[in-house]
């Protein structure tokens, strides 16, 4: 990585007093600019990372905190803290400086390897997830909880996902969704797997109950491509990195493929079924038995086809749909996707 890209981190002398600090010259560093909330330099032993900016200072802050907390997960390889660092001579904010892991991001292979390869390596990484959330609940720190929020009374396109995940408002967000999948299929009929409004409604229902029956865990939040390190060519998973989304809630979070770049669209025909075979290898991970494994490719349909299509409709036209066809096609193929699902479910 150029001098330059180390430098729209620190300035010269912010750099000069940071390499002193360390020990570094500042050709060791490298520069990162991926994330959404920070800035990071590397070197070949240590990860710094910086806000982007005073309002994501709390992020850095939480993420430090976390590693404080959990510097190794079982086999779960996570970076350990080496120091929190206030000083304004380098930098406005607190910044943190923690251990480098073994391994490469994922993304870098993600459009070279096979299909089998990537089954394998969700397989894997369903089987790691279930090491973070196995934790006891009474061993989460609280400020993985965050704020107490009064629950809404109406359900929304905004909290339809957080309201069937709720026992108490399962049926009601089911009730809900279903209702405004008929609205946003109004340019075509309805699947007639789906049609029939009662018995529809009754599997989904049962579906989502079970998903809402899971007790909440410690998930990541944002687990994706770059978040997954690797070594080559074996593809083994040596660690999971930025965690300054974690949280405590329901375990599906943690198998959100929205959270993945354009790239997992190259297997968008095959989506469900790897996400099927992730599930099911977690579920026998952790020991959990549910009436179906169909679930949670429910509620990631249901989920995709309302942010995906629906806010690109009448809110953010510039995002891209994985599909790669147009509004309409594009509702017909997640209506479909929907029957099918559906198809395989229980009242």
């Amino acid at each position: 990585m150029s001098r330059d890209c180390v430098s729209a981190v620190l300035t010269p002398w912010q750099l000069e007093k940071f390499c002193r600090l360390f020990g570094l010259q500042p050709s060791e560093l490298e520069a990162n600019f991926d994330g959404w909330h920070k800035h990071v330099l590397m070197s070949k032993d240590k990860v710094f990372l910086f806000p982007r900016s005073p309002e994501f200072a709390g992020e850095v802050k939480r993420e430090l905190a976390f590693y404080e907390r959990f510097s190794h997960l079982g086999s779960v390889a996570l970076p350990k803290v080496v120091g929190r660092i206030k000083d304004r001579e380098i930098s406005y904010y607190e910044f943190g400086a923690v251990t480098r892991l073994s391994g490469i991001p994922f993304s870098r292979f993600l459009n070279e390897i096979s299909l089998d390869q990537f089954e394998k390596l969700l397989g894997d990484l369903a089987e790691i997830i279930a090491v973070w959330h196995s934790i006891p609940k009474n061993e989460l720190p609280e400020f993985l909880s965050g704020p107490t929020k009064t629950a809404p009374k109406r359900t929304t396109v905004g909290n339809w996902h957080k309201k069937v995940l709720s026992p108490e408002t399962t049926e009601e967000a089911v009730d809900f969704i279903y209702r405004f999948i008929r609205r946003l299929s109004a340019t075509g009929s309805l699947p007639q797997t789906i049609a029939r409004e009662v018995d529809t409604k009754a599997r989904w229902a049962a579906a989502m109950r079970e998903l809402a029956g899971l007790s909440d865990v410690l998930v990541h939040g944002d687990l994706h491509e770059d978040h997954i390190l690797v070594e080559s060519p074996s593809l083994r998973i040596t660690g999971i990195v930025d965690w300054e989304t974690a949280r405590i809630g329901n375990p599906v979070w943690d198998f959100n493929f929205g959270e993945w770049g354009l790239g997992i669209c190259q297997w968008w025909d095959k989506l469900v079924a790897l996400r099927r075979g992730m599930w099911q290898r977690y579920l026998e991970a952790r020991s959990i038995s549910l009436s179906t494994v169909e679930g949670l490719n429910l509620f990631f349909i249901l989920w995709d086809m309302i942010w995906l299509l629906y806010k690109r409709r009448d809110n953010e036209k510039h995002m891209p749909i994985p599909t790669g066809v147009g509004f309409e096609n594009s509702v017909r193929i997640y209506l479909d996707k929907l029957s099918a699902v559906t198809a395989l479910l229980q009242a």
